[in-house]
């Protein structure tokens, strides 16, 4: 391994788009434009061969793969087992493995659970709050509900031990009821969440989509849920939030960091590109099995090429006081027909009014 490469992480797609729900306001779907075959998109063996060996080989300390999708159980749970297997048969002495793993909980069954806690999988669960929440935009491909069987999931995995977070998503929809989705939240239990906007563009027009928050609504939505957690902050973990009172502001999220978070995205087929949100022919860095073919190189193209937009940033965010904080926000919230400037995230809004309420009480402590 070259002394130069940083240690990163790999964002894996074993079924790239494939999933076994049709939620309105998933993005994820606009890769089969990238890969329109028909049937079903799923890594093979060789694929998770390679990708494993050459990942490992870079001997990291310690070696993260995070499994997502569409939907990675749509694999099987004997693809896992093996990539398991893969990832003892190549590690090196002393290296340090991790596996994380983003679900909708649909086919987390008994089996599913016990593979997870047994391999210290640490989990993601996508549930945007109460069923009538939930259910707006999470549906079957036939339109049917899923909440009950997403409690069921969360249900089964507390029971075998395995950590896992919730992923919810802020919509158009929800953005005025963080009050009750806290409430929610807290009331089943769940102590470490995690808020995403639900972000995306209207086809054609490039505008904001229908059910993505405004940046005046997330900006609400945001100082709601940071008053509401602060008083609780020992008690439960808002990823968005954590940061903040972090000495340093440590563990920040991508987003919010001078450079995007060191990662490649791969796809099922072993494509690889700068981010999962970036996963576009213009983007694609290059395939495991093509050459140059080392991971290492293209995560130097990735620095060269992607990350490095990170710092374009607007030159009033340089005149800002919560640059620091924020850098501009995620490349992919500037490309915007509704954004006023497009070297700052159109949550620009948002985020400053946040920082803005929070340092006020952070200063207080």
């Amino acid at each position: 391994m070259s002394k130069k490469v940083q240690p990163f992480q790999l964002l894996i797609k074993p079924t790239s788009f494939d999933c076994n729900l049709k939620c309105t306001y998933c993005f994820y779907l606009k890769t089969r434009e990238i890969y329109p075959e028909t049937g079903r998109h799923l890594m093979d063996l060789d694929t998770l061969e390679i990708m494993i060996r050459k990942y490992l080989g870079l001997g990291f300390p310690m070696s993260i793969f995070i499994w997502q999708g569409g939907e990675p159980t749509l694999c099987g749970l004997e693809f896992f087992e093996k990539a398991v297997a893969l990832e003892k048969k190549y590690a090196k002495p002393g290296q340090m493995i991790g596996n994380a793993f983003q679900t909708n909980g649909m086919l987390v069954d008994e089996n599913w659970a016990d593979f997870f806690a047994e391999n210290n999988f640490l989990l993601g669960l996508s549930l945007d709050g109460p069923e009538s929440i939930h259910n707006f935009h999470r549906k079957t491909a036939a339109g049917g509900n899923t909440y009950d069987r997403v409690a069921d999931a969360a249900a089964r995995l507390r029971q075998k031990k395995v950590e896992f977070n919730i992923l919810a998503m802020a919509t158009r929809e929800n953005a005025g009821r963080a009050g009750e989705l806290y409430r929610f939240f807290r009331e089943s239990g769940f102590s470490f969440l995690q808020f995403i906007p639900a972000f995306d563009l209207e086809p054609g027009t490039g505008k904001l989509a229908s059910f993505s928050p405004t940046p005046e609504q997330y900006r609400e939505f945001l100082i709601e849920l940071f008053e509401l957690w602060w008083p609780e902050r020992h008690l439960v973990s808002i990823r968005d939030f954590e940061w903040l009172a972090a000495p340093n502001y440590e563990g920040r999220m991508c987003i919010f960091a001078e450079s995007c978070a060191p990662y490649l995205a791969i796809e099922h087929g072993g494509d690889v590109y700068p981010c999962d949100f970036f996963v576009r022919e213009a983007a694609r860095l290059g395939n495991l099995g093509g050459e140059p073919a080392q991971l290492e190189n293209f995560f130097h193209m990735r620095e060269q090429k992607f990350s490095v937009r990170k710092k374009w940033v607007s030159r009033s965010c340089r005149k800002c006081p919560w640059l620091r904080f924020c850098w501009g926000g995620c490349l992919r919230e500037r490309d915007c027909a509704d954004n006023p400037d497009p070297k700052k995230s159109i949550y620009c809004e948002a985020y400053s009014g946040l920082f803005e309420h929070a340092f006020a009480r952070l200063r207080a402590k």
